[in-house]
């Protein structure tokens, strides 16, 4: 699945314009992008949150756990060789939490010299009790990994983590927006109260998802229908937003 650059942009790229993508993109089955709130897609949002950003924008519980976490760990940038070398607990601790698998980390060190790439820890000791990466674009910055130990958890780090990184983007004094990435596809999960009670708030948009077109043929109403036990099996709700999203019509339940 591919997505556009920058990642905030709202598109409405043509037929053609998808059709050479998927021509240059040989590897991409689906491109998934945004489009304005009002226009035809499935409903959806994204996660942002803007300036000011401080501690007086949270309850007063969250902040509490803020402050203990910033006690508790000491949070600084990070390289992203310090990310392979020490942050293998996190990266599978939190794989394991989501019900994944703990393969490779999709980073390398390489990143350590693209700038708009950035890498962002939380320590307790010599431990990586969390790290994220950030990516910076245009005025914008988003979220892209976040990982944590399960030992460390109620130390608070991730609010300690987070916390500081918006804290620190927004003293830049150009960054307008900061991301936490948009409505799962797999519908709602246990980041949502932890991205509202962190400050970020839900700003609605359209989303489409265009498929190769060798796969339009298979992709249609009628066999859809025919596939409807299956889908049924595989939450139907999930599998009728993921037909919004390419433009099927939802088939009866």
């Amino acid at each position: 699945m591919f997505v556009p650059l920058p990642l905030q942009r709202c598109v409405s790229p043509s037929r053609s314009e998808l059709d050479a993508v998927f021509r240059q993109a040989r590897a991409a089955w689906f491109l998934r992008y945004t489009t304005q709130a009002t226009a035809p897609g499935a409903d959806s949002y994204r996660w942002v949150c803007r300036p000011p950003y401080d501690l007086e924008r949270l309850s007063g519980n969250i902040r509490h756990n803020v402050r203990r976490g910033l006690r508790r760990t000491d949070v600084r940038p990070i390289t992203f060789r310090e990310i392979i070398n020490r942050g293998w607990e996190a990266h599978s601790d939190t794989m394991r939490r989501h019900g994944g698998k703990a393969d490779g980390f999709g980073l390398d060190v390489d990143l350590d010299e693209c700038g708009a790439y950035e890498a962002w820890g939380a320590f307790v000791g010599d431990s990586l009790a969390a790290y994220t990466v950030t990516l910076v674009m245009d005025d914008w910055a988003h979220f892209l990994v976040a990982r944590s130990t399960d030992r460390h958890l109620k130390l608070y780090a991730n609010n300690a983590l987070l916390f500081f990184v918006c804290e620190r983007l927004f003293g830049r004094g150009y960054i307008t927006a900061i991301c936490r990435g948009f409505q799962s596809i797999k519908g709602p999960d246990g980041l949502e109260n932890y991205n509202a009670s962190m400050g970020f708030m839900r700003e609605p948009v359209q989303e489409l998802l265009a498929t190769r077109p060798t796969m339009r043929i298979l992709l249609n109403r009628y066999t859809v229908a025919a596939a409807l036990p299956v889908l049924k099996g595989l939450r139907f709700e999930r599998a009728a937003r993921v037909l919004r999203m390419a433009g099927i019509p939802r088939p009866s339940a």
